[in-house]
């Protein structure tokens, strides 16, 4: 929901087929209209990986989303708009990882409020493999150097509840017995105390590509897929977690 009460959507599109990756497309409603014409926001992006749209608590709208720069180089970008999508600043890299990989990994940023302004989350394998977050502090378009979070984990996922605490979820990699599976973890980091990570998959399961959203009483609904290890069958599953 955009700051005019507006609903704004950002996605990848696949309509200009003779480009070499996804266009970025942006609309937004018009009262009782529906969405209107889309715009172009993002001319050569990764062809799969997800975007994020966020609006901060300065009315200030984000787009994130992982982009193709010097045809072979795959970094997040982030672009932003204070007057609800009429306009969009440039793109620039949140971090210049320098990630070449000929092919899209599948693993895009995502971005939620903290106490350091506007935190961003992704993976990338520019430089050491992992989950790395950087923040954009509040009037500034500097972002903060990378700092990594995990080294095994993939496709992070970050809300911030109403009582301040950041949520970050993700699927990690382990060795077991069998081979290698995905497991689905979560850490709270309240805005005081010392945070706390569980796991709420078990190595019976593979799982990957957590979401979550926020509940009543700081719960937090979370839904991921999930394989069973006999017989190969891909379900969602969710469940209702708390600090």
């Amino acid at each position: 929901v955009l700051p005019d009460g507006e609903i704004g959507a950002v996605w990848l599109d696949g309509r200009k087929r003779q480009r070499d990756g996804s266009t970025l497309c942006f609309a937004k409603t018009n009262n009782k209209l529906g969405f209107g014409t889309d715009i172009e926001i993002g001319q050569k992006t990764c062809q799969c990986c997800r975007t994020d749209i966020f609006v901060d608590d300065q009315n200030k709208m984000h787009i994130a989303y992982r982009d193709i720069i010097n045809d072979s180089i795959r970094d997040i970008v982030h672009l932003s708009s204070t007057d609800n999508g009429i306009s969009f600043t440039e793109s620039t890299r949140i971090s210049e990882d320098n990630w070449v990989i000929f092919g899209c990994p599948h693993t895009g940023p995502s971005i939620t409020n903290s106490k350091n302004g506007v935190s961003f989350y992704w993976f990338t394998s520019g430089g050491s493999d992992g989950v790395y977050t950087t923040n954009l502090a509040k009037n500034t378009n500097e972002f903060t150097e990378r700092q990594l979070i995990n080294p095994h984990a993939r496709h992070p996922q970050a809300i911030t509840l109403k009582n301040g605490t950041t949520v970050l979820t993700w699927d990690e990699t382990f060795k077991t017995d069998g081979g290698f599976i995905d497991k689905i973890g979560v850490t709270f980091k309240p805005l005081e105390g010392s945070e706390t990570t569980t796991y709420i998959t078990t190595e019976k399961e593979d799982c990957n590509h957590p979401v979550l959203i926020e509940m009543s009483n700081h719960k937090v609904l979370m839904a991921w897929t999930q394989k069973t290890i006999e017989n190969e069958v891909s379900q969602i599953y969710q469940a209702v977690i708390s600090h």
